[in-house]
This record gives structure tokens, sequence and C-alpha cells, in this order.
């Protein structure tokens, strides 16, 4: 079985903060807190047969028999995006969720959903009952599912402002601002826009990955950071994305002549094994002190 294609978000250029501030001047937008987990579209028939696929339209129900059977227990008929998410430490966890995901065998989605127990967090909704709602604005469709009293709903708001700060304040992934009027069509068309809470960290470059194809002779950075407590430095991953032929020429004069380098790096967070995700390369700080680039850095 295959399900509808999905609509997505669009990034933003710039800090999070402008494009919360050109959002407000403009008007008219929602804010929905953006969690980290596996999208997924949720379909219950009146017989309270359940299936989930994800955003390549493939079925991914077995996966997520936990999911089906309070899904299947509810009074609800009807089609419904969202995301799949694993908690931990009261928030959504990344390496659970997708580890969730990737098991397919029977045996090891018994051992991870005992582990990891998935919820499903519906943000839109696409079928209400029979009808087809997609045509509908956001802020109907939205009423539809308050109406419908549908569980789990995501948390959204027109006070983007509040919305950026309890995001901050719980450490999220980011938001999805939602254009009120926009009905809900595949793929992106801007009327949807992510914002994604990084954070940034100054980090010692300790060697360069040889590149391939059209990058050149250097692929990455290899980044460190001081553990004071054990007296030594701890790799926290490689960051590719972000660098330029510009910064590559000067990170390969500099560690050839063996100068000790700082680089400035956003990322989203950290791993349960201590390394970046989605790492994303700034700029080289001359100006800072490698003493500085210590493991306390990291949130």
């Amino acid at each position: 079985m295959t399900g509808p294609e999905v609509m997505l978000a669009s990034p933003t250029k710039g800090a999070p903060e402008q494009a919360l501030a050109a959002l407000e001047r403009e008007g008219g937008w929602w804010a929905e807190v953006k969690l980290d987990g596996v999208r997924a579209v949720l379909s219950r028939q009146a017989d309270g047969t359940v299936t989930i696929t994800n955003r390549r339209m493939a079925d991914i129900t077995h996966r997520y028999p936990d999911v089906v059977s309070v899904w299947a227990q509810l009074d609800f008929t009807g089609v419904l995006d969202g995301e799949i998410i694993v908690m931990r430490d009261g928030r959504p966890n990344f390496e659970g969720a997708h580890r969730r995901d990737a098991q397919s065998t029977p045996g090891k989605i018994r051992a991870a959903m005992a582990k990891d127990p998935a919820t499903f967090v519906p943000f839109d909704i696409l079928i209400d009952r029979e009808r087809d709602v997609r045509t509908l604005p956001y802020t109907q469709r939205r009423m539809i599912m308050m109406n419908r009293e549908i569980p789990g709903l995501s948390l959204a708001s027109q006070d983007t402002a509040t919305m950026w700060a309890f995001v901050v304040e719980n450490n999220l992934e980011g938001l999805v601002a939602k254009r009120g009027d926009s009905p809900y069509r595949a793929g992106r068309h801007g009327s949807w826009r992510k914002l994604k809470h990084t954070k940034r960290i100054s980090a010692l470059v300790g060697a360069l990955v040889p590149g391939r194809g059209s990058r050149g002779p250097v692929g990455a950075l290899v980044l460190y950071l001081f553990d004071p407590d054990a007296g030594r430095l701890v790799g926290i991953g490689n960051v590719g994305s972000g660098l330029s032929g510009a910064s590559l020429r000067m990170l390969s004069q500099r560690i050839g002549a063996g100068q000790p380098t700082v680089v400035e790096v956003e990322y989203l967070e950290v791993s349960s094994s201590g390394q970046l995700r989605m790492p994303v390369f700034k700029f080289i700080n001359t100006e800072a002190d490698p003493a500085d680039c210590t493991l306390d850095q990291l949130e």
C-alpha cells in the first residue's frame, strides 16, 4: 500500500530570529513545534484498520505495532499527517526514532518497541471521515482536528515569538511556520517554512579528510574538543557542509604549517555517542584561544 505525497517545509535563510521577525511583519503565519522523529501519514478506517506510510509513500505499518494498537481503539476515521517520535529524558530523541524505523523483522521490532516506545503526533488532517479537506486553509484544518479532539495534537500558535522561546527553553528541534490560509499541497511551495534551533561551538581541527570528485583535496574537517576532566582531546565528528573553496585553502595552509586551528560550527544536537548531528562549518576563528575549545560547550 502507498500513502499520499506529503507537503514539505522550505528552509529559511539567515538566523531564526531574523526569519521570525520577517514572518511577524508579514502577518498571517502560525508556528508549530517541530519534533525530531520520522514523518508519517496515519490512516484509520471505520472498522479500526490502521495503516502508516512514510514520506516516500511506503507502507511502514508493521514497524509500529504500538502506534497501531493505540489508534485502532480511537474514535477517528480519516487520514492524518504527523511525526512518529520516541521520547527520552523528556524530549523527542532523534536516534531512538530512527533506530525504531530501521527495524524490519518481528523480533527486532518487538525488542526496539520495548526499549523505544513510539508515539504518533498529528499536525495536519488530509481526510476527515470521507471528506478530502486538503483544499481548506490550514486554520480550518487545525480547527477540524481540535473539534474532533484528535489526541496528542502538535503545539501551534499565532504567537511566533512565544513559540520560539518555548523551543529554545526546552532545547527542541525548531519550528515550522505555516501560513494560516495555506491549503495542503504535496511538495514545497513556501507556505510552510522550517526554522531550526541550532547551537554553535568553537572546535579544534585535528585533521582534514580527503575529498572526492569535485570536492577537491579536502572533503571534511575532523573536529575535537578538550575534556579537562580526562585531560585529553575528544573527537566530536566531522564537518563538510558549509566549507567554501577559500576556507579550504586557508585551512590547508594552517594545518600544513602546524598551526592550531579553531573553527565555528553550528549543529542541531549531540548523539548519544558524543558526535555532532548535522554540523555546518561557519568560519575560521583566528581570534579564538584553542584552550577555550572544551567539552562543556556541548548541550
